[in-house]
């Protein structure tokens, strides 16, 4: 049995001196810094114990002892620390780390210097059974004080564990089982030694904590809890108005904040693997509509993967609310692309774009532009105020865009002159077009305030046969011509313009 004891116990050595070196090369994963130290405080602790139940003497057991004491005062309290970077609860400040690490110091400090000093241990002897060796001892008051500050920090430690496992997400409490695992093994195996084998025992609580160490080395690595997943799941991730989730490169299900189990009720029904895919209304990348609330949001989808060293672990994706800054935009793009007052494309839009139609495909179409002038607009205005001219313009406009085609391009080219482009109509269409519009206007009532109006319009109009290059200028101004025979012939009419002759 003593020999397996100490295979035992060397085997924990060694174990310990890989999670060192792997911890200490492994710097770079997020909050790590605790795990470092507890890994070297470990391997401290672990490897004094083999030194101390292997030692033929009270003065080589004793330096076991020493070389435990660089690190056995340090594990309860790092390993509390490392719980709370876990949680992502604030870091101390460097007065609080003062105060938490002062006993620890004292104790390695005062051991280091028995017997001149005595603040640890009051006095020791050497015990062995012939197989195994340890030092006894009677208690300091440097050592009282340290069982007492470990009681504390496994009290808060486990007070840390316990609360995330009742307030957790499910793949919250998977982990902070894991490390309540890993956590009670060494007191475990502590109680078993003091309460129940007594000194005489052999005593495998080196052993434990090397394996707690292994469980939460195990977590940090393979549960993905410092890459993958964010430490801060609880406080920021949760927190999020923003839809948060985390899966695999192949779109199965790792976790998913509340935010997005909100957006897709389906998340709270699945477990951790499932493919995304099922999910109604997701999407990996882009924007997209989802119904919220009984009205349509807009989300842009944003999706960044997640390497640890080259190879791709997981994907974070995140669905952002973009429904307000949408409709801020759509305004803006109104506000610079359409009149204000009648609706319609402002000049500068018109022109564009009836340039590029003209540019375009639409060379290889006929085309046809309408200029249209309201009859008589300063009598209105001089008569009934420009709030009532406004009026009649907004009417106008609203004829307009009801009469055209969805894709026809209706502007205002300034004042009470609107300009019309029409796509694939022949010139007698381009005119009968222009008379039902027309003849509407002239039926129509305009009610303002208490008053009934009634307006006409003048139109003329420019047509460009298919497979003919044209300016946008010159149909304009063709158009402008066959307006003007319309006005000059007594208004209410439409004119075609046909070289240097005008047909009404």
């Amino acid at each position: 049995m003593p020999n397996i004891f100490i295979l035992t116990v060397a085997l924990s050595v060694v174990i310990a001196v890989f999670m060192a070196v792997f911890t200490i090369t492994n710097h770079t994963v997020e909050k790590s810094l605790y795990l470092i130290l507890l890994s070297v405080a470990n391997l401290f602790f672990s490897f004094g114990n083999l030194l101390e139940i292997t030692a033929p003497t009270l003065e080589t057991a004793f330096y076991g002892v020493r070389v435990q004491y660089l690190g056995a005062p340090l594990l309860v309290p790092l390993a509390y620390l490392f719980f709370r970077d876990f949680y992502e609860k604030k870091r101390f400040s460097a007065r609080q780390h003062a105060l938490i690490f002062a006993i620890p110091a004292v104790s390695m400090v005062s051991l280091q210097l028995y017997p001149l000093v005595r603040l640890h241990y009051g006095n020791i002897w050497y015990s062995t059974n012939g197989q195994i060796s340890s030092i006894q001892h009677t208690d300091g008051i440097a050592y009282l004080l340290g069982v007492l500050l470990n009681y504390i920090c496994i009290a808060l430690g486990l007070f840390l564990i316990i609360s995330h496992i009742r307030t957790g997400s499910k793949a919250q409490r998977r982990q902070s089982f894991i490390l309540l695992l890993g956590w009670l093994v060494p007191l475990v195996s502590n109680f078993f030694f003091i309460f129940i084998g007594g000194n005489e025992s052999y005593d495998f609580t080196p052993v434990a904590y090397v394996s707690a160490l292994a469980v939460f080395l195990y977590s940090a690595l393979t549960q993905n809890l410092l890459n993958v997943l964010p430490l801060a799941r609880a406080q920021v991730i949760d927190g999020l108005e923003d839809a948060f989730i985390v899966c695999d490169a192949d779109f199965h299900l790792l976790d998913a904040n509340q935010s997005a189990r909100r957006l897709f009720p389906q998340l709270s029904r699945m477990v951790s693997g499932e493919s995304l895919e099922a999910v109604e209304g997701f999407k990996p990348q882009g924007e997209t509509l989802i119904w919220k609330g009984g009205e349509a949001r807009r989300y842009k989808i944003t999706a960044n993967p997640v390497f640890q060293g080259t190879k791709n672990s997981g994907i974070c994706i995140v669905f952002r609310d973009v429904t307000v800054e949408s409709h801020l935009l759509e305004d803006l793009h109104r506000q610079a692309t359409m009149d204000a007052l009648t609706g319609v494309y402002n000049r500068g839009t018109f022109f564009d774009l009836a340039r590029q139609t003209l540019t375009g495909d639409g060379g290889q179409r006929a085309l046809a532009l309408l200029m249209i002038d309201v009859d008589h607009f300063k009598q209105v205005n001089d008569t009934y105020g420009h709030p009532c001219g406004d009026a009649v313009l907004k009417a106008i406009a609203q004829a307009a865009r009801t009469h055209f085609r969805k894709n026809d391009l209706v502007g205002r080219y300034g004042g009470e002159e609107f300009a019309v482009l029409l796509e694939d109509l022949s010139s007698q269409q381009a005119v009968e077009t222009a008379e039902k519009l027309r003849r509407t206007i002239e039926d129509m009532r305009i009610a303002f305030q208490d008053k009934i109006l009634r307006v006409t319009i003048s139109i003329g109009v420019a047509h460009c046969p298919a497979n003919r290059r044209q300016t946008l200028e010159e149909l304009l101004n063709q158009a402008d011509a066959a307006m003007y025979l319309s006005k000059s012939g007594g208004r209410n009419r439409t004119s075609l313009y046909h070289g240097d002759e005008h047909t009404v």
